[in-house]
């Protein structure tokens, strides 16, 4: 899950980007650029954010170089693993992409041409920096995991517990549905014209429920 780039480009910016979830909630779900990375993470997490900050660092001291960090949020769309075809499709429709304990944990995504349309208007726009890049509905687990399996036409996803999903999933997998937090996209928006679209099963659910409402009240 860790999308790493580093891109030197014609106009003398350089590009670092990664996923957002390795850093410190700053409010109940929110993380923005100024939040802490999470070095005290499960070790499979924390190995690779000490990574990403090293690349950051080093990438940000350069002198006399634009450096720009985006940090994104869960891919989805075309040719990702949330694609109908995609590898966490066929975990859901197969029920092998369980909800752990509570499902609290928040995660935030991001469609793969709008972070293509952000990674431009970085290039065009940006300041040296770090960008969050990612949508404006940062969900629970128990919330997104139920209505993206309504969206591929799959069975519930089933709970398991923490102590479940420790051993089939280890402690990343714990973090992920527990512990993980969403990120706000403020900055992009204010600095690039940054502008997401929603998150499409959530909007196809919405759709189908308000038609099946119609036709209920029709027939009362």
């Amino acid at each position: 899950m860790y999308w790493q780039q580093r891109k030197q480009l014609a106009c003398g910016d350089t590009f670092s980007s990664q996923l957002h979830f390795g850093q410190i909630p700053v409010q109940d779900w929110q993380i923005d650029e100024e939040t802490s990375l999470a070095l005290d993470a499960p070790t499979a997490i924390a190995d690779g954010i000490r990574t990403i900050a090293l690349i950051e660092r080093r990438l940000l001291a350069v002198p006399n170089l634009e450096g720009i960090v985006l940090r994104y949020g869960f891919f989805y769309g075309p040719g990702t693993w949330y694609a109908p075809d995609g590898d966490i499709a066929k975990q859901v429709r197969q029920q092998q992409f369980p909800i752990v304990a509570n499902g609290k944990g928040v995660w935030s995504r991001i469609h793969v041409e709008d972070a293509a349309i952000a990674t431009a208007k970085a290039v065009e726009q940006g300041n040296p920096g770090v960008y969050i890049i990612a949508d404006e509905q940062p969900l629970q687990m128990s919330v997104w995991l139920p209505a993206y399996a309504r969206w591929l036409n799959a069975p519930p996803p089933i709970h398991v517990s923490v102590e479940q999903a420790l051993k089939a999933g280890g402690a990343k997998f714990v973090f992920y549905g527990t512990q993980l937090r969403g990120v706000s996209n403020a900055k992009a928006k204010r600095e690039l014209g940054f502008q997401p679209r929603p998150l499409e099963w959530l909007v196809e659910n919405t759709v189908n429920n308000k038609k099946n409402n119609t036709l209920i009240g029709k027939s009362v």
